[in-house]
Order: C-alpha cells, then sequence, then structure tokens
C-alpha cells in the first residue's frame, strides 16, 4: 500500500509553504507522490545492453525478412530513394531482357538487396559483399570479401556484367583500393562485358574527386537501354550517378 502523501493543507492553499529551489512544497510532494507510481529504472549492465542488442538486431532481421518475403509477393512498402528506383525499376528490367547478360555479379549487399538475387533467379546471379554479418541478405551464390580481390573469385573473362552500386564514398575510399576493383572488374569481364558503377557526385561521398580521376582505363562508356546515356545522373539530393562502362576488347593482364 502506498503511503500517504505528507501534505498540508497551509502550504498550498495559502500558498506559505517553504520554498525550495523556487518550487513550493506542493511542488515537491507532487513530484513524491508521482515517483511512488513510476516503475523502477533497470540498472544498465553490460549484460543489459547485450540483450537489448540482441532484442534489436532480432528486430530488425524480422523486419528484413518481412520485407523480402513481401517483395517476392509484389508488395514493397520500402521508402527506395530516387536513385534505386532507376536501378531497380529502368536498369534491372533492361538487363533482364538482354539474354546476353547471364552471368552477373552484384557488389555491396544490405537488407533492401536481398530480394535481388530473386529478381534474377532466371540468371546466374553472384553477390559480394566484404561485411560477414550481411551474407544473409546475399545470394545462393556469394562472395565475402572485398571488391578488390574480385579477381580471386572469378576467372579471366568469366562474367557478362558487374553492378557496383553505392560501395565507392561508403568503404571503397582509398585510391588503390578503387584502382585495383576496376583492373579486377576489367579482368573477371569478357570483352564487351558491362559494368555498371553507381555513386553519389557529392563531395561527402566522393573522397577520390572521381571525375577528376581516369579510373575507368580499359572501358568505354556505352549508351544503355531506357536511360539512352551511357552517364545518367538521378535529380536528387544525392545526385547519385549512373556509369554505364563496356569492357574493352583487350584482355587484361594477369
Amino acid at each position: 500500500e502506498c503511503p500517504p502523501l505528507a501534505l498540508t493543507p497551509p502550504d498550498y492553499l495559502s500558498g506559505n509553504g517553504a520554498v525550495e529551489g523556487g518550487r513550493s512544497l506542493f511542488d515537491l510532494e507532487f513530484d513524491r507522490g508521482k515517483s511512488l507510481f513510476s516503475p523502477p529504472q533497470r540498472a544498465t549492465t553490460p549484460h543489459s545492453l547485450q540483450v537489448d542488442a540482441k532484442a534489436m538486431n532480432l528486430a530488425r532481421t524480422i523486419k528484413s525478412s518481412a520485407h523480402g518475403w513481401l517483395i517476392r509477393r509484389g508488395v514493397d512498402i520500402r521508402r527506395v530513394r530516387p536513385d534505386r528506383r532507376v536501378l531497380e525499376q529502368q536498369i534491372f528490367p533492361w538487363l533482364l531482357s538482354m539474354p546476353e547478360y547471364r552471368r552477373l555479379l552484384f557488389v555491396g549487399c544490405a537488407w533492401y538487396t536481398q530480394h535481388y538475387p530473386w529478381l534474377f533467379r532466371q540468371r546466374e546471379f553472384w553477390t559480394m559483399e566484404c561485411d560477414p554479418n550481411l551474407a544473409r541478405f546475399g545470394g545462393r551464390r556469394h562472395v565475402i570479401d572485398t571488391c578488390e580481390r574480385v579477381g580471386n573469385h572469378f576467372a579471366v573473362a568469366s562474367l557478362d556484367a558487374v553492378i557496383c552500386n553505392g560501395v565507392y564514398g561508403y568503404g571503397l575510399d582509398e585510391a588503390s583500393a578503387l584502382d585495383a576493383a576496376i583492373r579486377g572488374f576489367h579482368r573477371v569481364l569478357r570483352p564487351g562485358g558491362l559494368l555498371v558503377f553507381g555513386w553519389n557526385n557529392v563531395p561527402a561521398n566522393d573522397p577520390l574527386g572521381l571525375e577528376s580521376r581516369s579510373s575507368f582505363q580499359g572501358f568505354h562508356h556505352v549508351a544503355v537501354g531506357p536511360l539512352g546515356a551511357g552517364r545518367y545522373e538521378v535529380p536528387s539530393r544525392n545526385r547519385h550517378t549512373f556509369e554505364f562502362l563496356e569492357r574493352a576488347e583487350r584482355t587484361a593482364a594477369a
């Protein structure tokens, strides 16, 4: 049973109660009474933090699984950015309409890409991601490694297309790593193969000044499908830019 509040009528009815820190006794007693009905604060311990983290991870897993399940049934409730709409609603359908792109590699996995292998289920669709914790969002054919080591996992001229979207500026930040990745893509793509390279053309996500570098040696821009250009900047705040690059006929050095 809660104890009665120690409150005397004169203190708050007459306004002559003692004041502490600018607050009347009525205020102090009201706060005391309110605290009696408040649930006790749980002490934060390493164990409780670990439990909270596990609960959050479980919630994320359930949410992402639900998204994947719904998308495979034609219901997409994601809040998709304009650049991802271009990728999913224009570039992907175009790739799927081109029978010459049979063996593809998609670089960079997250919960919102988990249904991509399903979209390309009639093709040999590979995914690649350096973070082992994100492997569950990859496909049945999945490689855990950095994209600059792509040549360690695929034979020379063995792929028809590589899609590397949103990786540069989000981990692929060093000049040596970027150059190694582009060389690797050139090596594993067949002559005439396609590299779709998406990046945010804003200073915060362009650590190397991509436009001022000769990064795509061995490739040339090629006009692609519904976009009709070798380079397309999405009219959005992040100025996401898609580079459509065809591998030159010359074989890359081993």
